[in-house]
C-alpha cells in the first residue's frame, strides 16, 4: 500500500486523488489517503466525499496510519521540512529534486511542485507528499478519472435549467478567482484586461459564444468587473463540487490561474474545446507544469 496526505481545497484535492489513481494503475497497489478530518481547522474539510471513487483508494482520519516512518525516513522527512521551508519555491524544488532518489530509496516521495516521471518501481509503504499538479501524471487514465469525478448529487430544477442553457449554447465558462487570491504574494487575480482580451479572442473563434461567469465570490466579481459582452452569472449558491460539474459542461473555457478552474476544463468532454489561460500561473517563481499544449495563453496582468 502507498500513503498520501490530503491538502488544499477542491482543486488541489482532485489533483492528489488523480495522482493516487495513477499509483493504483501503474503499480497495482492500493492507496491510503489521510483525509485530516480529525484536525481542528475550521477552514479545512475533505471535498472528496461527494464522489464515487475507485475502490482501491481508501481514506483514513488516523494520521499515524499514513505517516508510518522508520527512524531514517523520519529524519529525512524532518530534514526536508526544516530546510525546505526556509527556501523560496524554486530553491525548494531544486533541493527536493536533488534528494528525490535518496528519499525514494527510504520510502519517501517528496516533491511539492512540478512534475517528474514516476520510477518504474516503488517500494511498498512509500509516503507521498506534494500537490502533483500536472496532467502528465494521469493523462493516460483520463477517462476513468472523469467517470469517477462525476458528483453524487441531485440537481434542483433551477440548476437543471442552468445546465440545459449551457449545453444548448456555444457556452464559455469564465472563472474569476478572488477570495484568498486577493493580496496574495504567491497567486494573483487575473486583470480585467485579461478577461476582455480573452473574450474578444473567444468571439473571433466562436462568434456565437455566450459567457457564463463563475467565481468563488460572485457578488464581489459583479462589483469589480464589467464586461463588453452580455454575460450570465452563476448563482454562487451551489456546492463547489456541483459548481465544478456544471462548469465542465461548457463548450469552451477562459480560466483563471487556479486548480479549481483547471479541473473545469479538464473534466470537459468537448474534444473541440478552446481554453484560454493566463501566461503566468503564479506571481512568484513557482515550478509549474500545469498548462496544456493546446491552450491559448494571454498576459494575465
Amino acid at each position: 500500500m502507498y500513503y498520501i496526505r490530503l491538502k488544499g481545497r477542491l482543486g488541489n484535492q482532485l489533483f492528489i486523488y488523480a495522482f493516487a489513481r495513477k499509483l493504483v494503475y501503474k503499480y497495482g497497489k492500493q492507496v491510503l489517503i489521510y483525509d485530516r478530518k480529525n484536525e481542528r481547522d475550521p477552514k479545512w474539510y475533505s471535498h472528496l466525499d461527494n464522489y464515487k471513487l475507485n475502490d482501491d483508494v481508501h481514506f483514513t482520519s488516523n494520521k499515524k496510519s499514513v505517516m508510518k516512518f522508520n527512524i531514517v525516513s523520519k529524519l529525512l522527512f524532518a530534514y526536508d521540512r526544516i530546510i525546505g521551508d526556509h527556501m523560496n519555491p524554486r530553491q525548494k524544488n531544486n533541493f527536493q529534486r536533488k534528494r528525490l532518489n535518496l528519499n525514494i530509496k527510504h520510502g519517501l516521495f517528496l516533491l511539492q511542485d512540478g512534475y517528474v516521471k514516476l520510477p518504474q518501481n516503488l517500494k511498498d509503504g512509500t509516503f507521498f507528499d506534494g500537490y502533483f499538479q500536472s496532467p502528465k501524471y494521469f493523462d493516460d487514465i483520463r477517462d476513468d478519472i472523469i467517470d469517477e469525478l462525476t458528483p453524487q448529487y441531485k440537481f434542483n430544477n433551477d440548476e437543471k435549467g442552468f445546465i440545459n442553457r449551457i449545453e444548448n449554447t456555444e457556452s464559455v465558462c469564465v472563472t474569476i478567482r478572488l477570495g484568498d487570491y486577493l493580496n496574495n504574494s504567491t497567486h494573483q487575480v487575473c486583470s480585467k484586461k485579461f478577461y476582455i482580451n480573452a473574450m474578444r479572442k473567444m468571439k473571433e473563434l466562436h462568434p456565437n459564444a455566450e459567457f457564463f461567469i463563475f467565481s468563488d465570490e460572485i457578488n464581489k466579481a459583479k462589483d469589480i468587473f464589467d464586461f463588453p459582452y452580455s454575460v450570465i452569472y452563476d448563482s454562487g449558491r451551489m456546492k463547489d463540487f456541483a459548481s465544478l460539474f456544471v462548469m465542465s459542461k461548457c463548450k469552451h473555457f477562459i480560466i483563471s490561474n487556479s486548480s479549481f478552474s483547471w479541473w473545469a476544463q479538464y473534466l470537459s468532454q468537448n474534444a473541440q474545446k478552446t481554453v484560454i489561460a493566463p501566461d503566468k500561473w503564479y506571481a512568484q517563481d513557482v515550478p509549474c507544469d500545469i498548462c496544456e499544449d493546446d491552450w491559448l495563453l494571454m498576459k494575465g496582468k
